[in-house]
């Protein structure tokens, strides 16, 4: 994801034309679940850090993931559908596969 990393980085801000989320989602830059954190904040951020998941992508006997699949299918939805209902239902596609492959950061409040 050091590929995500740099296009995340490049591109103009996640709040135009409706595609922000909410809340930004943290993950983990490098597949291994180190590293630094990036903020996904918008269906472009997801849709690019989904594009550079590499082994990430993949389940460990080689079918995609079901989760990257529901990810990546909502985000590509809410980009044409830009509803805030299909870029609220994205972030949780989203953060349902960042979790699943253990890269989502979680930010607990005392």
């Amino acid at each position: 994801m050091a590929a995500a990393r740099e296009s995340l980085d490049d591109r103009p801000a996640a709040g135009a034309g409706g595609l922000a989320f909410a809340a930004p989602l943290h993950v983990r830059a490098d597949p291994t679940g180190q590293g630094e954190a990036v903020a996904v904040a918008g269906i472009d951020d997801a849709l690019a850090a989904l594009c550079a998941a590499g082994p990430l992508r993949y389940g460990a006997c080689g079918p995609e993931r079901a989760e990257w699949s529901e990810a990546f299918e909502r985000a590509a939805g809410a980009k044409f559908d830009r509803t805030p209902e299909a870029v609220e239902t994205a972030r949780r596609a989203f953060r349902a596969y960042a979790a699943a492959v253990g890269i989502l950061i979680t930010v607990r409040t005392c």
